[in-house]
C-alpha cells in the first residue's frame, strides 16, 4: 500500500513537469521558434538602423556630370540641321568632409554585425531543428505562422528549407517583382479571355 501511495504521488509530482514540456507555447501562443525570430528580427533592425545612420554621417550622393548628348536635327524642308547638347548626370557616393575614419570603421563593422546576425540566426535554426520539432507552421492566437514575423529573406528561406508550408503573403513580400509580373500576366489573360469570349458572343 506505501508502495502504491508512493507511485501515487510520484505521478501526481510529475504532472506539472509533463504539463510544462508539452506546453511550449507562450500566453501569445506563440512557440519557442517564434518567439527567437521575433527576437532576431528586432536585433536586425536596430544594426539595419544603425548601418542607415551612420551611412548619413559617412556619405552623400551627389549629381555630377556624365558627358553630354548631341543630337543632331536635319530639317528637310530649310536643308539645314541643328544641333542640340544636352549635358547627362549621374549619381556618385561621396565621403562628407566631416566623416572621419572611425565612422567608416564603424559602418563596415555594423555592416559586418549584419552579416554575422543573419548567419548566426539560421546556424541556430538548423541546431534547433536537429534537437527538436520547431513546429514551422504552427499558428498563434493571431493567426500568423512564423514566417509571418519574418523581415529577412535568409530567415524566411531557412524556414522553408524546413518545410514551411508556401504562403502567397510572404512570397509577395519578399519577391514582389515576381509577383507583380505574375498578377499582370494574370490580368492580361484574363483580358485576353474576355475579348475572345465577348467577339466570339458578338460575332454569332
Amino acid at each position: 500500500m506505501k508502495k502504491l501511495l508512493f507511485s501515487f504521488l510520484m505521478i501526481v509530482g510529475l504532472i506539472p513537469s509533463l504539463t510544462q514540456a508539452f506546453d511550449i507555447r507562450d500566453e501569445h501562443g506563440r512557440t519557442p521558434l517564434m518567439n527567437f525570430i521575433i527576437r532576431q528580427e528586432a536585433n536586425i533592425s536596430s544594426i539595419k538602423k544603425d548601418i542607415t545612420r551612420l551611412y548619413d554621417i559617412c556619405y552623400c550622393e551627389e549629381k555630377v556630370c556624365d558627358g553630354t548628348d548631341v543630337k543632331v536635327v536635319n530639317n528637310p524642308q530649310t536643308g539645314y540641321s541643328s544641333t542640340s547638347v544636352t549635358p547627362k548626370y549621374r549619381n556618385e557616393t561621396r565621403r562628407r568632409p566631416s566623416c572621419t575614419d572611425a565612422d567608416v570603421h564603424a559602418h563596415k563593422q555594423r555592416k559586418q554585425d549584419l552579416a554575422n546576425t543573419i548567419t548566426q540566426t539560421v546556424n541556430t535554426m538548423r541546431f534547433m531543428a536537429q534537437s527538436e520539432d520547431l513546429h514551422v507552421d504552427a499558428i498563434d492566437y493571431a493567426g500568423y505562422a512564423a514566417q509571418n514575423y519574418c523581415y529577412t529573406y535568409e530567415i524566411y528561406a531557412e524556414l522553408r528549407r524546413q518545410g514551411a508550408e508556401f504562403q502567397l503573403r510572404t512570397f509577395a513580400y519578399f519577391n514582389p517583382l515576381t509577383t507583380a509580373g505574375v498578377a499582370l500576366g494574370a490580368w492580361i489573360s484574363i483580358g485576353g479571355i474576355k475579348f475572345l469570349l465577348g467577339h466570339h458572343r458578338y460575332s454569332r
